[in-house]
C-alpha cells in the first residue's frame, strides 16, 4: 500500500481580472443600425430612442447630466436594457424642430467608470437639420436642463 503525500504546486491568487478597460462606451458600429432612429434623422416621429453601445454601462444621474434641446414639456424616460439605452419621448415634439440631445458625463462604463465624452444625439421633425447659424453668419445655442429653465448659452 502506497501513501501519497499531496503538496502545493501552485501559489492561491484570486485572478486577475484580465487587462484593465480604459475606453468609454461607444455606439457599436458593428451592428447594422447601433441608433434607431438614426442619428441626424430627419422628419423625426419615433416615440423612442435605442441606442446600442459596445458594452454595458450605467446611466450617472441622467435628470442631471442630460441637456435637450429644445426642453421637451415632459421628461424623457430613460431605461437600459443589456447594452443598449432605451429614450422614450413622454411629450408632443415641435414640427419642424431639430433637438439635440447632450448626454454630459451621464454614460460610464460598468466596470471602470469611463465616462463618454461629447456624446449628442440629434434629430429633426422636419426635413433638414438646423445648423443654427443666422444670416450673419453668428451663432448662440442655448441649453435648458430639462425641469430647469436656466439658460446655458453656447454649451457645446
Amino acid at each position: 500500500m502506497s501513501i501519497l503525500v499531496f503538496s502545493k504546486c501552485a501559489q492561491q491568487m484570486a485572478p486577475s481580472g484580465g487587462i484593465r478597460d480604459l475606453y468609454p462606451p461607444t455606439l457599436d458600429t458593428n451592428k447594422l443600425n447601433p441608433a434607431i432612429p438614426s442619428n441626424f434623422s430627419t422628419n423625426f416621429e419615433a416615440k423612442e430612442i435605442v441606442l446600442q453601445f459596445n458594452e454595458y454601462f450605467v446611466l450617472d444621474k441622467p435628470t442631471k447630466n442630460i441637456i435637450i434641446t429644445p426642453v421637451p414639456s415632459q421628461s424623457p424616460s430613460y431605461r437600459i436594457k443589456g447594452k443598449k439605452l432605451i429614450i422614450g419621448l413622454e411629450s408632443e415634439l415641435k414640427d419642424s424642430t431639430t433637438y439635440t440631445i447632450n448626454f454630459g458625463d451621464a454614460i460610464k462604463d460598468i466596470t471602470e467608470g469611463n465616462v463618454t465624452k461629447n456624446f449628442n444625439y440629434v434629430f429633426s421633425t422636419g426635413s433638414y437639420i438646423d445648423s443654427l447659424t443666422s444670416s450673419k453668419g453668428e451663432y448662440a445655442r442655448c441649453f435648458y436642463k430639462v425641469g430647469g429653465g436656466k439658460c446655458y448659452r453656447n454649451a457645446l
